[in-house]
């Protein structure tokens, strides 16, 4: 896999259902469904579009026309076997259960499963009951191939529940404001990734599954950090650019509980309070509840998906134009911008907006941005002390809302900067590998 692009093990359809009613009111309308499938259990997740206004948005994010309470997909699995194929019945992964405990569904892509006989063959015709004309075929292999990713992922001889592999998911880099050029921006992104690489390895992270298009791929691939990072395993280009959490939960909740799922953006970086803590330390102490106990044992149950607070970082040294130019440009270990940041927020930002670090196993629907609902295990608010989130004001450009007396502050050393702990800190490093996906 190294250096090349995968899907997870995710393919994509596109049906069509009609909806008897959508939330603006409007009647028996045909919509479009953008479904992506992954097996052995068929799981899918679906995105609802009304061609005739494709640009529906709450808080400037994509919004489906439909209340996912109100109506789900009433989706069809048309198989082959042997002595015969059979229509499957999807069942719902996100009920009232699921949606009774976030804001908001309609920012949310369903889920959904079929069970598959154990004679099914691979390939599959798809089918919404509203729209039986419009069937969509799709091929999805069996075990092999994605066994192969997890193992690649996460080598089951090095690591475990309680060593778990650390995966980043980065959705795509979009520019905010007027860019200087495509070379010179994807130049710029190029040095912020290979910053953040070369942090989060010494940290112990296993590699990043960057969402980026063909064009992002290019420009990134031909700058020199970042091609040593692919050819290392560490860097994955992802390939859809479409609800790039949900994509990246669904493909790897195929693989075990020894690999874990950081949905973040590259100005945030992993923290651990406690000198020496690297990854995976927190996984197996302070992440977990004390003594977690199976489902239905009457003890707590293991931690699957967790809230990680997040602290603004400052720096009383540098002005906010010097911290986003050392950012977009490359540089060694020993000059690591995060240096520069001598100041943190007393306080960790609203809860609600914290990030995800997730076990996919554990089928986490209805995510959207800073959160998620795990069909198994519980979702817990991690420990300040434990495990956080540093966010770099001025990463990628100057942010007035995030100037130093907005909020109280507190002096900060960040002891992975300043060689502390066991040996192989930052300053003497060397790079990891970056794959893509």
């Amino acid at each position: 896999h190294s250096g090349s692009h995968c899907n997870l093990g995710v393919k994509v359809a596109r049906l069509h259902a009609v909806v008897p009613r959508l939330s603006d009111g409007r009647q028996n309308v045909a919509v479009l469904l953008t479904v992506w499938l992954r097996r052995d259990v068929v799981r899918v997740v679906v995105w609802v579009e009304d061609l005739s206004n494709l640009h529906l948005r709450r808080h400037v994010h994509m919004m489906m026309p439909v209340d996912p309470r109100v109506w789900q997909p009433q989706l069809l699995l048309e198989t082959t076997a042997p002595g015969g194929g059979q229509v499957l019945h999807a069942k719902l992964e996100t009920g009232p259960a699921q949606f009774g405990r976030v804001s908001n569904p309609d920012i949310r892509p369903l889920s959904l499963r079929f069970e598959l006989p154990a004679d099914t063959g691979s390939c599959f015709k798809l089918v919404e009951a509203s729209y039986p004309e419009h069937k969509s075929p799709v091929c999805l292999q069996k075990g092999a191939e994605q066994e192969d990713l997890c193992s690649t992922l996460a080598p089951p001889g090095r690591h475990s529940n309680t060593t778990p592999a650390l995966w980043a998911v980065i959705g795509p880099v979009r520019r905010i404001g007027p860019a200087p050029g495509w070379a010179t921006d994807y130049e710029e992104t190029a040095a912020r990734l290979v910053h953040y690489l070369s942090y989060h390895f010494v940290y112990g992270m296993s590699g990043v599954l960057l969402y980026a298009d063909q064009l992002a791929r290019h420009f990134l691939s031909g700058h020199s950090g970042v091609r040593e990072l692919l050819r290392a395993g560490k860097l994955r280009y992802c390939y859809d650019q479409a609800l790039v959490a949900s994509h990246a939960l669904l493909g790897l909740s195929a693989c075990g509980t020894n690999l874990m799922a950081l949905i973040t953006d590259l100005d945030e970086y992993l923290y651990s309070p406690q000198p020496g803590a690297r990854w995976p330390t927190p996984a197996a102490s302070c992440l977990q509840p004390s003594s977690p106990q199976p489902a239905g044992s009457g003890g707590p149950e293991p931690t699957t998906v967790h809230f990680l607070p997040r602290f603004n970082l400052h720096s009383a040294s540098r002005t906010p134009e010097q911290l986003v130019r050392l950012w977009a440009t490359s540089g060694g270990l020993m000059g690591h911008p995060l240096s520069q940041y001598d100041l943190i927020a007393a306080n960790h930002m609203h809860v609600d907006i914290g990030k995800v670090l997730a076990v996919p196993a554990a089928g986490i629907v209805a995510f959207f941005v800073h959160e998620g609902v795990p069909l198994h295990g519980a979702a817990r608010a991690a420990d300040p002390g434990c495990l956080a989130l540093l966010h770099v004001a001025n990463c990628w450009r100057v942010r007035k809302g995030y100037n130093q007396s907005a909020e109280p502050l507190n002096n900060f050393s960040n002891w992975l900067l300043q060689g502390g702990g066991r040996s192989g800190a930052l300053r003497t490093a060397k790079l990891g590998a970056v794959a893509t996906v």
